[in-house]
């Protein structure tokens, strides 16, 4: 039997419950060996404030990756330097795991846009794309967007509830107004970056 593996990538400004939960969801459902995490260095799609160095980001990613025998940080991106495009580092996972079969997990609206991104027919030739809706109103329109990503040869599923109940901006929000963000974020991350300072 070959490996099969996920990516998740993302900002990871800071990492979440939601991405958490999200990862495990789906190697639950998918009998996934593992979702690597994949820090973004610089987001092709959106201009990010409060975007706290690469390194920090990459060790708030480990700090949740130690937590859970299925998830594992993943660098590549942060390697590669400047903008980070999907489709290159799906290739690199490709040649570190030739024979795995690759998985893709997005956000609702990520999936909604996919066909946009550089190189689509590429990512859909390697890997299945995982996806589950942010608010319970986004499921119907994902499924309708799942034919359109069939036509152009993408393998897809979504999930029929919603995961992604909070953001990376609002929890920075909260940080910067000094609300209490503990039932938002892993306790480890929350106290490393009131440790460090980060988003105030």
């Amino acid at each position: 039997m070959s490996e099969k593996i996920a990516m998740l990538g993302g900002t990871f400004n800071p990492i979440h419950d939601a991405h958490v939960k999200l990862a495990l969801e789906f190697a639950d459902r998918m009998k996934l060996d593992k979702v690597l995490m994949v820090p973004t260095a610089i987001p092709p799609h959106k201009e990010i404030k409060d975007f706290v160095p690469a390194e920090e980001r990459f060790y708030m990613t480990k700090l949740v990756c130690d937590m859970y025998d299925k998830l594992e940080p993943c660098g590549l991106e942060l390697e590669r330097k400047g903008k980070s495009y999907t489709v290159d580092t799906l290739k690199s996972i490709k040649e570190l795991y030739p024979d795995a079969e690759l998985y893709l997990i997005v956000g609702a609206d990520m999936f909604l846009s996919l066909e946009t991104w550089r190189n689509p027919q590429e990512i859909f030739k390697m890997a299945k794309i995982l996806s589950a809706p942010r608010e319970d109103s986004d499921y119907e329109p994902m499924k309708e967007h799942q034919k359109v990503l069939k036509e152009l040869g993408a393998d897809t599923f979504v999930l029929e509830k919603s995961i992604f109940t909070v953001s990376s901006t609002e929890i920075r929000e909260k940080i910067k107004g000094g609300e209490d963000v503990s039932s938002l974020i892993p306790e480890k991350i929350y106290s490393y970056i009131k440790e460090k300072g980060l988003y105030l």
